[in-house]
């Protein structure tokens, strides 16, 4: 095994995000001892999230627990029981960054602990693009890009999977409409691609009219401008009662009382967001639920089997998310490696941990669009 040092450096939210910087760069004790089916992974690329800077800000962590859910590396070291991965392999993976009952589980590190069964594995096809400051989206053969990948891919299928109940090419659903709201975020570039290219579903999405052809190009069938006053009429006039699944990606309550509001009056249909939004909202703002709708919220962290504790409330794993994962996972890899399902254009901010500060307060403020922001150690 490869010489790791004792200590590494790592991106660890602050005392007071609140006043100060959201994360602290430190060193912490790296952990090298495996549990069964994880992996030891030298770290060569990160993607940000707004799930990082909402972790410091809402007090989902505390001081010193380690930032990260979605980052790239190489194997230095694999658990007993783990299947299909090998020292030396290229990987990306997923974790709960920021959390204070898993204090070092973030991802933002020199050598990071990862479950294999959360991570895609690149053989070694994967390249440093250290030159570059803008990966566009293509077909992943960088730490960078796939870096970017993971955690969405996860949430995904948490919706799509388990809540929806999808299943790989399965009859009866080219005759289906999706909605996805936020079709430019980097989770909702994904979903069309799943929805489409997996699933054979009709897709439709909203985003700004500059993503337009963007998204038409990876398999949305019709892209509405979110901007457009009237634009869940014009959703509900061209998919009437065949439009089936509704996922929301960006939005508050108000938007997801629209989303409720567009599905059909009779037809049984599906509404999921990730916002971690719970249906009670829908009350709350004076809705009757009175259709035939499943509603349900994603969070991608119930995946890994654990119920999830936040100051003021709890996300309890639905029964059977990690099992729904494991079958996600056994077939949307493929998608991936040929190249079917790809990630939305990266920013590269540039090398250190450091960046992961500046991230965090770009995507905060709102200043990230069709873009997923990427640094390296």
């Amino acid at each position: 095994m490869t010489s790791i040092p004792s200590t590494q450096k790592a991106v660890v939210l602050s005392a007071d995000p609140q006043k100060g910087p959201l994360f602290d760069v430190t060193e912490i004790p790296t952990i090298t001892d495996l549990n069964d089916y994880q992996l030891l992974v030298h770290q060569k690329a990160f993607a940000a999230n707004p799930t990082d800077w909402k972790h410091a800000l809402f007090g989902w962590g505390v001081k010193g627990n380690v930032v990260g859910t979605d980052s790239s590396g190489v194997v230095v070291k694999v658990g007993p029981k783990v299947e299909g991965f090998n020292v030396g392999d290229h990987v990306s993976s997923f974790a709960h960054g920021g959390y204070q009952h898993h204090p070092a589980d973030g991802l933002f590190k020199e050598y990071a602990v990862v479950d294999s069964r959360w991570s895609l594995n690149y053989q070694k096809s994967l390249k440093s693009r250290s030159n570059d400051t803008v990966i566009p989206s293509g077909k992943i053969d960088s730490f960078e890009a796939a870096a970017t990948i993971t955690l969405g891919l996860v949430t995904i299928g948490g919706s799509f999977h388990h809540f929806f109940g999808l299943r790989e090419k399965a009859p009866g659903n080219s005759s289906k409409y999706i909605l996805i709201l936020g079709g430019a975020t980097a989770t909702g570039f994904l979903a069309i691609q799943v929805a489409k290219k997996i699933y054979g579903l009709k897709v439709l999405a909203t985003a700004s009219r500059k993503n337009f052809e963007k998204l038409q190009a990876i398999g949305a069938d019709k892209v509405f401008d979110y901007h457009d006053a009237d634009v869940f009429d014009q959703i509900k006039a061209f998919a009437g009662e065949d439009l089936t699944y509704t996922y929301l990606t960006a939005g508050d309550e108000n938007l997801y009382k629209e989303a409720y509001n567009v599905l059909p009056e009779k037809a049984h249909s599906y509404l999921d967001n990730i916002q971690v939004i719970f249906p009670s909202a829908l009350t709350e703002l004076g809705v009757e639920l009175n259709k035939n709708v499943k509603l349900s919220s994603t969070l991608a962290y119930t995946t890994l089997g654990e119920d999830q504790h936040f100051p003021g409330f709890d996300f309890n794993a639905e029964p059977g998310a990690k099992e729904s994962h494991l079958e996600f996972w056994s077939y949307v890899s493929k998608y991936v490696h040929n190249g079917e399902i790809i990630p939305i254009e990266a920013k590269i901010l540039g090398n250190g941990l450091e960046h992961a500060e500046e991230a965090a307060v770009l995507l905060k403020d709102g200043k990230v669009s069709a873009q997923k922001l990427v640094f390296r150690p």
